[in-house]
C-alpha cells in the first residue's frame, strides 16, 4: 500500500495544477501581444511546407522562437482563433512542467517529501498565473519543459554511471528548449550549479560535459542578437 502511495504521490502536482487553473480555458485573448502573436503573425497563419520553412528559417517581432510558433501554428490549424484549445494547452503544459519540477528536486535532493513541496510552490506560486493564463506566454511554459528535461536527463547522467546517452539528450532537451524561447542559454550555468551542489571535483572532463551546452547557448545568443 505505501509502495502504491508513494507511485501515485507526483501526480498530486499536475492534479493541483488543473484544479487551480483549469478555469483559464474559459479565457479569451487579450490586447497585449495575443493579437500580435496569433492573429498578426504571419507565420501561422496558412499550413504548409513553406510556412513550415518560415517559422524555422524566420522571426516574427524580432523574436526566434520556431516551437513555440509551430505550437501555435497546430492550434490554429485546428481550433483558428477560438481561444480555448491555446489556453488548453498552456494549462496542460504547466501540469506537466509541475510533474517534472517534482521528478527533478527528487533527483536532486531524493527526498520525496521535498520534492513535492517544491514542486508544488513552484506550480501553484501567484507568479505563475501570467505564464499560464496569458496565451502569449506560451513561450514560457514550453522552454520550461524542455528546460526541465534537460535538468533531469543530466541528473540521471550523474545517477547512472556518467552514460553518455543521458548526457545527449540533455543537449537535445536543450536544443528544443532553445528553439522555445532564448532564456535557455543559462542552462550550461545551472549545470555548474548542480555539480557545485553534488560536490563534484573540477575536472576537464566536468568542464568539456558542457561544451555541447555551451555551444548551443552561444549559437542562440548570437540568433538572439542578430534578431
Amino acid at each position: 500500500m505505501q509502495e502504491k502511495t508513494q507511485r501515485l504521490l507526483p501526480l498530486l502536482v499536475p492534479v493541483a495544477v488543473l484544479a487551480v487553473f483549469l478555469p483559464a480555458v474559459f479565457n479569451g485573448f487579450v490586447n497585449w501581444d495575443d493579437d500580435y502573436y496569433i492573429f498578426a503573425n504571419p507565420l501561422i497563419q496558412n499550413w504548409s511546407w513553406t510556412s513550415l520553412k518560415n517559422i524555422f528559417l524566420g522571426f516574427h517581432a524580432h523574436y526566434y522562437a520556431p516551437l513555440t510558433f509551430l505550437s501555435f501554428g497546430v492550434e490554429h490549424l485546428l481550433a483558428g482563433t477560438a481561444p480555448w484549445l491555446y489556453h488548453l494547452d498552456n494549462v496542460l503544459l504547466h501540469a506537466l512542467n509541475g510533474y517534472l519540477s517534482y521528478r527533478f528536486c527528487l533527483l536532486l535532493s531524493g527526498h520525496r517529501g521535498t520534492a513535492l513541496l517544491s514542486a508544488l510552490l513552484f506550480a501553484l506560486h501567484p507568479l505563475r498565473v501570467e505564464s499560464v493564463a496569458w496565451v502569449t506566454e506560451r513561450k514560457d511554459l514550453l522552454y520550461a519543459s524542455f528546460y526541465l528535461l534537460a535538468l533531469n536527463a543530466y541528473l540521471n547522467y550523474l545517477d547512472r554511471e556518467l552514460k553518455p546517452r543521458f548526457l545527449i539528450a540533455s543537449s537535445g532537451w536543450l536544443l528544443c528548449s532553445l528553439l522555445s524561447k532564448p532564456m535557455a542559454v543559462t542552462l550550461p550555468l545551472a549545470l555548474l550549479a548542480i555539480d557545485f551542489y553534488r560536490r563534484r571535483t573540477l575536472t576537464l572532463r566536468m568542464i568539456a560535459e558542457k561544451l555541447p551546452h555551451a555551444l548551443l547557448a552561444a549559437v542562440f545568443v548570437k540568433i538572439t542578437w542578430a534578431s
